[in-house]
């Protein structure tokens, strides 16, 4: 994919992870029902909007500022290295790319339906860490726009 504010879309989906996955598991953007978090830990020229956990339908309606570049997960998926083992980084992007495979894609965008969006997986080509206070690998694997 072509390059966004300065960074490859294999960045930008590495970002989002860490942004993401910086707060706790039941508060912050993803576990938000309504859209009122959808603000919080956003700085710079791209905006997040997050995923949810699992499958459900998510609605949320967000307030984003003027003359940001939106960047998001239709579908994802992380996979991280076992804490009481070493994974290898082959078999964490192979994991990673095994979990994401959707039976469809869907985007619509003010009334907009968008096709193509197959064309759209990002594998992160390296393992990287999620987390700045641990070593722990993570491969992610997914469809962004």
């Amino acid at each position: 994919g072509k390059a966004l504010a300065g960074a490859s879309q294999e960045e930008w989906s590495r970002r989002w992870w860490r942004w993401a996955l910086s707060f706790d598991d039941d508060e912050g953007p993803i576990a938000d029902a309504d859209g009122s978090q959808c603000g919080a830990g956003q700085s710079g020229p791209v905006w997040f909007l997050a995923g949810s956990y699992g499958t459900a339908r998510t609605v949320r309606r967000c307030h984003v500022p003027a003359g940001k570049t939106l960047f998001f997960p239709l579908v994802n998926t992380l996979t991280l290295e076992p804490e009481d083992q070493d994974e290898s980084c082959t078999s964490l992007k192979r994991r990673a790319a095994a979990l994401a495979q959707p039976q469809g894609l869907v985007l619509e965008v003010n009334g907009k339906r968008f096709r193509g969006l197959e064309a759209h997986r990002q594998a992160t080509r390296r393992c990287f860490h999620v987390f700045s206070d641990d070593d722990t690998l993570a491969a992610g694997n997914g469809f962004y726009v």
